[in-house]
This record gives structure tokens, sequence and C-alpha cells, in this order.
């Protein structure tokens, strides 16, 4: 994370970076933290595009007459934390 913003209601805005295969690109997101009596769980869904980070295999970015064996450039990371109090 390079910068965060709270905003309403356990929400909070994020930038940063984020690195896959050596390779590190921006990205922007938002997180929504709820805070219980012994935890805080946060959640958040970042879309990524895999070729970005030379990730090609099936991609129709890089070959064609792929036909039904095409993979999909972007996939979501989806990121679940929980930190409990002890």
């Amino acid at each position: 994370m390079t910068h965060v913003e709270p905003g309403d209601e356990n929400l909070y805005y994020v930038k940063g970076d984020l690195t896959i295969k050596g390779i590190t690109h921006p990205i922007d997101t938002s997180f929504h933290i709820v805070k219980t009596e012994n935890a805080a769980v946060l959640d958040t869904k970042i879309v990524v595009d895999r070729t970005k980070f030379n990730i090609r295999f099936r991609s129709s970015n890089f070959f064609t007459n792929l036909g039904d064996t095409l993979i999909y450039n972007n996939f979501d990371l989806n990121i679940h934390l929980v930190s409990e109090a002890y």
C-alpha cells in the first residue's frame, strides 16, 4: 500500500503496487473493514489483467484462433483477511 484514505462506513480507498513474477504495476481498490469485539475483517476484490504480468498462456492478446481454449485475461483476486484479538 502506498496511500490509504478513509471513507464512509468502514470503507478505505487504497493505492498500492501489485507484483507478480517480478513485474510491478499500480492498483487502486477499496477495502471494507468490519470490526467486532474480538476481530477485524477486511474484504476486497482486485481485478487483475494477467497479460500485464507477462502471463500470456492462451491469451487472445497474443494468440489467434484459440476457439474454446481461450483463457480470459482478467481474473478476480478476492482478499479476505481476519485479525483476531487474543
